[in-house]
């Protein structure tokens, strides 16, 4: 951004600033909620995050669906997934329309 101290690091730093965040949090308390939302390259810098956190065993699925169960939340993973969904866009297409009222999804594919 305009006024960043930081230097565009392909998402290697950007990466390991979010770490250095959320691992802070952790030590101030292991209970605070906590939610790790991007779009775009922050998307993309918080997918590597969270692939990092699950092969430590820091994110653990259970507390996500315990948040997601009161309301229902869906929670999706397409496991493979990049950036654009190359390869899986269809699917995507689908798990978004699936929710569109019928009238809807049904002009967003003629």
């Amino acid at each position: 951004m305009e006024n960043s101290a930081g230097v565009y690091d392909h998402g290697v730093g950007e990466t390991l600033d979010i770490l250095t965040v959320v691992e802070a949090v952790r030590h101030e308390s292991v209970r605070a909620p906590l939610a790790l939302i991007g779009f775009s390259f922050g998307a993309y810098v918080l997918a590597r995050v969270i692939r990092l956190l699950v092969d430590r065993g820091a994110a653990p699925l259970p507390p996500l669906l315990d948040w997601a169960r009161p309301t229902s939340h869906p929670i999706i993973v397409v496991p493979g997934a990049d950036h654009f969904f190359n390869r899986s866009q269809d699917l995507l297409l689908s798990l978004v329309l699936a929710h569109l009222p019928k009238e809807s999804a049904k002009a967003r594919t003629d």
